[in-house]
């Protein structure tokens, strides 16, 4: 896929350093990373060094959407989900990729309103 932001690039370069999320925890180097807090908006991230020493950060949502769809999820029509709404699940089968609509009726009815 051509035209990739940087965001997207450099979480394709982390999965290709051997990040991978497996039942909700980051792995790398046969070691557990835990993630950081890094919005209001209380989403998970991990922070990556590139090969020049500077630091990115990767949503940890959109690793496990990256590991489970490729590079399906940089299609601009398409965003990663939580199923349940719950932003700090990403457990494999609580992320999937849909419209922003779909991922807006993720939030709970009382939470939305």
């Amino acid at each position: 896929m051509e035209n990739l932001s940087k965001s997207n690039q450099n979480l394709i370069d982390a999965y290709n350093k051997g990040y991978r999320i497996v039942n909700g925890l980051i792995h790398y180097n046969g070691k557990i990373t835990s993630p950081k807090i890094v919005d209001n908006n209380g989403y998970y991230v991990i922070g990556v060094r590139d090969s020049n020493n500077k630091r990115y950060n990767i949503y940890i949502h959109r690793l496990v959407g990256y590991q489970k769809y490729g590079e399906m999820i940089f299609n601009k029509q398409l965003q990663v989900r939580h199923l349940n709404g719950n932003n700090k699940d990403n457990l494999e089968d609580n992320i999937a990729i849909g419209t922003p609509q779909d991922n807006a009726m993720d939030i709970p009815s009382k939470v939305r309103k």
